[in-house]
């Protein structure tokens, strides 16, 4: 999309393609390009986040960041996680609305590329399957570079503290742009959030107390003693004040035996520029947030379920669909429970939990693999890559691997699950190749070579992991994983299954490949060979990989002047 001189937007439709546009959401059915005014184009760019349930205070820090916004068209409101960074940015989401012609909700995830291309509403710029992500990103980026009128971009929890992202978001120069983050990254101003004062903590606790009508001044004293000693953290006094509610307990009871476990947060500091569990006072949270969420208080269900969503990545939004899969019974009614308890938060048929939640339970109350055998086998399904699967999603999955591996790394039956290699292989194919890597380097360091079991599982990894070396370009450091891969499966003896034979093709194929992006012709050929005398083994099913091999193989020939023998080999392909 771009903007021409009367102050317009063009959009390159194909023919017989159709575009959505204006707030009436009206279609046109285009067969050329098809210039739209920029006015119609719809106020809100993204989804809206969910209304704060209740919100307390905050009038003159709203006032302030809306005054450097207005200043500096950027602003970044830090704090500690759970401090109301997120509530405050909804908050001035809703009251500012009305007053810019366009608005968008970002909820950053693990790139400024990736969070941008997921949020906004691309219905509008007819995407293909063979656009790239950096396409994307481009066209969306144009489009709103040429806005016009006021525009809000708020982007949450942007923990990120490598410039490339921010620089990226600072070339929207036509737009406010307020960020809510953990971290402090330079070039951006910074608007601190400190803890509200005792008044307005003691109204959010009793806004999540549902029994306040009948509080009496012994308990009204006793809310002061847990403002108090949760540091005017908010979270905390939250979480406290439905703990209460749904434990049938007093709040001197429940209070007293919270003391017991010497609870008491530490001194928050506010300008601590690190994530989550990076510092120790962030620990101190965990470990005290641990005391006030106890999984002796919930019934088998609510535990596992909650244990189940304190491995998957925090804030990720799991859809209520996929959960039904990851348990043996209905878990509707133990999400609403989990819900009213203050340990997860269901919208729209979907459920997330907090970090601190999630390092609280993950960290003091591990998981087993049993626990989790329906999970990990769902996302195993749900992982496995074709012609037909939605990308989106499987990177999804693959992230919820990477959070529970990244927590679960010492336990050997999780980093030995098959979903970690598919995890991986999702990776290398949009391109997340570091994330690819990580992955194939915990499982591969769950085996040993000592048996040929073994073998040949390392030898299909090291050859996945050769693939992400040459999806990069480095073909040398490709051709050695490759040709450590062909040593480990050369070395096995007493295997005549389908599979070895096709994995041993396959690899034969990938160190001939290598060898001929790097010009040696020779060598490519005789491996080449090896493996289509190897493929008279593999099984049939596997027709489609054999065509490939000689697909390969005939073009290789092409290259090295055999033409005749290329056209015999690519008619063997036919």
């Amino acid at each position: 999309m771009k903007e021409d001189t009367t102050d317009s937007l063009i959009l390159n439709i194909l023919p017989g393609g159709q575009v959505n546009y204006a707030t009436d959401n009206a279609t046109i059915n285009a067969y050329q390009n098809i210039t739209i005014d920029a006015s119609t184009f719809q106020k809100k760019l993204s989804s809206a986040p969910i209304k704060n349930s209740c919100f307390v205070g905050r009038n003159d820090e709203e006032d302030e960041i809306i005054e450097i916004l207005s200043k500096n068209h950027r602003v970044l409101i830090n704090g500690v996680g759970g401090i109301g960074k997120t509530a405050l940015a909804k908050k001035i989401y809703f009251d500012y609305e009305s007053k810019y012609k366009h608005i968008a909700w970002i909820e950053f995830k693990s790139s400024w590329t990736e969070s941008l291309i997921s949020s906004l509403f691309t219905a509008n710029f007819n995407f293909s399957e063979k656009n790239t992500e950096d396409e994307k990103y481009e066209k969306i980026f144009q489009f709103l570079s040429n806005l016009k009128g006021d525009i809000l971009i708020i982007i949450d929890n942007f923990n990120s503290i490598g410039p490339g992202d921010l620089f990226e978001i600072f070339k929207l120069s036509n737009a406010d742009i307020l960020i809510t983050s953990r971290c402090q990254p330079v070039g951006i101003p910074v608007y601190r959030l400190d803890p509200p004062n005792e008044e307005e903590c003691k109204r959010i606790f009793k806004e999540n107390y549902f029994l306040k009508d009948s509080l009496t001044f012994e308990e009204d004293l006793i809310i002061e003693d847990i403002i108090n000693r949760s540091q005017r953290y908010t979270l905390a006094i939250e979480l406290i004040a439905k703990s209460i509610c749904y434990i049938n307990r007093s709040i001197s009871e429940f209070w007293d035996d919270l003391k017991a476990q010497n609870y008491q947060l530490k001194e928050l500091n506010l300008q601590a520029n690190s994530d989550w569990n990076n510092r120790f006072i962030n620990e101190d949270i965990s470990s005290q947030i641990s005391k006030v969420y106890e999984l002796a208080v919930l019934t088998d269900e609510e535990r596992t379920v909650a244990q189940l969503l304190s491995i998957l990545p925090p804030f990720s939004k799991i859809l209520l669909s996929d959960l039904k899969c990851w348990v043996p019974f209905s878990s509707t009614n133990t999400i609403v429970v989990l819900s009213n308890k203050g340990w997860v938060t269901c919208e729209n048929r979907e459920v997330y939990m907090h970090e601190i939640i999630s390092s609280c339970i993950s960290e003091y109350n591990s998981i087993t693999f049993h626990q989790c055998e329906l999970l990990m086998a769902d996302l195993e399904r749900k992982l496995q890559l074709g012609p037909q699967i939605d990308t989106v999603n499987c990177v999804k999955y693959a992230d919820y691997i990477y959070n529970i591996i990244g927590i679960k790394k010492e336990d050997y039956m999780f980093c030995r699950h098959l979903s970690v290699k598919e995890a991986a292989l999702v990776f290398k194919e949009v391109g997340k190749y570091d994330l690819s890597k990580g992955l194939l380097d915990i499982i591969i360091s769950c085996y040993q070579n000592d048996s040929d079991e073994n073998k040949l599982i390392l030898a299909e990894l090291y050859n996945n992991y050769s693939k992400v070396y040459s999806m990069e370009s480095d073909i040398p450091m490709a051709l050695k994983m490759a040709q450590h891969a062909e040593s480990l499966i050369d070395s096995i003896n007493n295997d005549y299954s389908p599979n070895y034979y096709f994995q041993k093709m396959i690899i034969k194929k990938t160190v001939g490949m290598h060898f001929a992006h790097l010009k040696n012709n020779e060598e490519a050929l005789e491996k080449m060979r090896e493996a289509i005398k190897i493929s008279n083994s593999v099984n049939e099913s596997q027709k489609h990989q054999i065509a490939n091999l000689y697909s390969d193989y005939s073009l290789l020939l092409y290259d090295t002047g055999n033409i005749c023998d290329s056209i015999n080999t690519y008619q063997k392909v036919i």
